[in-house]
């Protein structure tokens, strides 16, 4: 293939990284990114993914003679983490004032060291999971886990059988073979309050048979049929 008055742009393949680091360029991962223009960086044409920078700058200098790589993630390219790898010399009009250093002769490693995308995402989680233990520690409402409401009739135990006590179903829609759902309430009449009601909708069949079973006096508030709806002959 014949190089082209174009330029190819290789960066690391991290989604995030700091700003002040630069992966290693002999086990990263690399994207190269073709494009047809120089002058202003137009007519993509065609991308890889590679391992290693060589690699990368090979696969660019058989599509173009001019070849910037970054070894960073942060913002611009900076002059200090970029490089002209190429035949020709290549820089990043209005980013750059002129050629960037040559590689890998202006390469220099950094005093701290390559960085590792796994030591940015563990960093990153050990901060996160220090901040919530913080969060925890100062009483934060927003991690207190939600306390039942000892009077929400829904989480009292069931009560025990009683002839006394009513029974009520309340209508408020219908499964999917017709048959009305809606939660059963316990009423006892001497102490004028609901005693309890079912954690979760239930059938009017179910309804009926636990009150049947617990000997309440059962009733029903509300049906489809009152709604103007025709139940199934099989409900009833």
């Amino acid at each position: 293939m014949t190089p082209s008055p174009g330029v190819v742009l290789v960066t690391p393949a991290v989604v995030a990284m700091p700003l002040d680091r630069m992966v290693d360029p002999a086990r990263a991962e690399f994207n190269a990114i073709w494009y047809e223009d120089f002058e202003d960086w137009s007519g993509r044409t065609e991308r890889v993914r590679v391992v290693g920078a060589e690699a990368a700058i090979a696969w660019a200098k058989e599509r173009a003679d001019r070849v910037v790589i970054r070894l960073d993630d942060g913002g611009d390219p900076e002059a200090k983490t970029s490089f002209s790898a190429g035949p020709e010399p290549a820089w990043i009009g209005g980013i750059h004032d002129g050629p960037l250093p040559s590689w890998p002769g202006a390469l220099v490693p950094p005093p701290e060291g390559w960085y590792e995308p796994s030591e940015f995402e563990h960093d990153t989680f050990v901060r996160l999971a220090k901040s919530i233990e913080q969060l925890r520690a100062s009483g934060e409402l927003f991690f207190q886990p939600p306390q039942p409401d000892p009077n929400d009739p829904r989480f009292r135990p069931q009560p025990p059988p009683s002839d006394r006590l009513q029974a009520t179903f309340k209508w408020e829609d219908a499964a999917g073979d017709g048959e009305d759902i809606g939660p059963l309430i316990v009423f006892d009449p001497d102490t004028k309050d609901v005693v309890w009601e079912s954690p979760d909708w239930v059938r009017v069949s179910e309804a009926r048979a636990l009150a049947k079973n617990k000997g309440w006096q059962f009733g029903i508030d509300g049906s489809r049929l009152k709604a103007g709806n025709t139940p199934p002959a099989s409900v009833w």
